[in-house]
């Protein structure tokens, strides 16, 4: 599984840097939007967790108003919740890391987006020191 996913960033990455000679756009991924499968991309999250060093539990949790299967592009998806849970386990000393998978949607005609936050009980980050 994690083989599987490393290899999609992987093409992600190569099809993005072949069509863009801009370095700009070449830092953006394209993406690409496939069927996936909510449950299966939470197992692999919590496969690769398993191998990091961390103080606390992890919890994820999917809100019941999210679908079980999304057409969206997976690779992305499953790097912006390793980013924050990556940071949080680094930071985390005691307490719980939750990341919470739900929707919300802006306006009553618009359809839902996926909505990925991590809650984390370490200490704050003073913004003054982050620019």
């Amino acid at each position: 599984a994690c083989t599987e996913m490393i290899q999609q960033i992987c093409r992600n990455i190569r099809s993005t840097i072949g069509d863009n000679n801009s370095t700009f756009e070449a830092t953006h991924i394209r993406s690409q939007l496939h069927s996936f499968v909510v449950d299966q991309m939470v197992d692999r999250l919590y496969l690769v967790l398993d191998q990091l060093d961390k103080k606390v539990p992890v919890k994820i949790i999917v809100d019941p108003d999210v679908p079980r299967q999304i057409i969206s592009d997976s690779a992305k998806i499953f790097r912006c919740a390793m980013n924050y849970l990556v940071v949080a386990c680094t930071r985390t000393k005691t307490g719980l890391i939750t990341l919470r998978f739900s929707t919300r949607t802006d306006n009553p005609t618009d359809r839902p987006v996926l909505v990925v936050q991590c809650d984390d009980t370490a200490a704050p980050i003073d913004p003054e020191l982050y620019p």
